[in-house]
């Protein structure tokens, strides 16, 4: 069967004129234009040669661009193609640079609509993903800041105090729950009962095995929270614990 239409979706639109690999969305528009004339010809004039097709009679249906808080210029190129689009249609062809005849050809109706779709809504490239610069999430995170005595149902307990990460102190120190989580961490692994051991008869090697497992596990925590002030964002510390840490173990 036949493809009823087709999308273009490149970082290149949203990026400035001067870089290489700027893409112009006007180009993208008339590229499908030549493409829709040399496939289906005109049908509003015998002379299929000398009128440049509507931008609704090629099979582009589709845009699809970065846009975030921080990568604006999206936002203004969907607003310069808008302002495209409800043009007549001679106006589309002056400012497309093309050369046409004066003949009468059907403008965009609301049955055949354009769509302009925006990628990466919250993960903000420094390089609008030109380069190796690292991304970071623009979104909010709830997490546990403290614990804190509680009342549940007339029994006494602990619980974790939450707080939104925006709403944090800015300086650079972690929770002061985290101090506690990362004690309680070491803890786990110190292998206590097997140095103590140690001194007193000879570890088995599954025993031995294990020390050094637990000294290796201490090991990575440490640089973990070593590179704790580094960390670009909870989401970037998250993928390095999953990706590179845990199945390392």
């Amino acid at each position: 069967g036949s493809i009823p239409g087709y999308g273009v979706s490149s970082n290149g639109m949203c990026l400035n004129v001067d870089h290489p690999l700027h893409l112009d969305w006007k180009d993208v528009f008339q590229a499908s234009r030549d493409a829709a004339q040399i496939v289906h010809g005109n049908d509003n004039t015998n002379d299929s040669t000398t009128t440049t097709l509507p931008l609704h009679q090629s099979n582009l249906k589709v845009l699809q661009l970065p846009a975030n808080l921080l990568e604006t210029r999206g936002i203004q190129i969907v607003n310069n193609i808008r302002t495209y689009l409800l043009q007549p249609l001679k106006e589309q062809r002056r400012e497309s640079n093309t050369e046409h005849t004066t003949a009468a050809v059907p403008t965009p109706t609301p049955t055949q609509p354009f769509e302009i779709h925006i990628t990466r809504p919250l993960t903000c490239y420094p390089d609008r993903g030109t380069g190796t610069g690292h991304p970071f999430r623009l979104v909010d995170y709830e997490i546990d800041t403290m614990l804190s005595a509680s009342i549940d149902n007339g029994k006494h307990g602990v619980g974790a105090v939450k707080q939104w990460t925006q709403l944090m102190d800015k300086g650079g120190s972690p929770p002061p729950i985290y101090q506690t989580a990362l004690n309680t961490a070491m803890g786990y692994f110190d292998a206590e009962h097997l140095i103590e051991s140690a001194t007193e008869r000879e570890l088995s090697p599954e025993e031995r095995d294990t020390l050094d497992g637990c000294r290796l596990i201490q090991t990575l925590i440490s640089d973990l929270d070593v590179e704790l002030s580094s960390v670009r964002s909870f989401a970037a510390y998250e993928d390095n614990l999953f990706t590179k840490v845990i199945p390392f173990l």
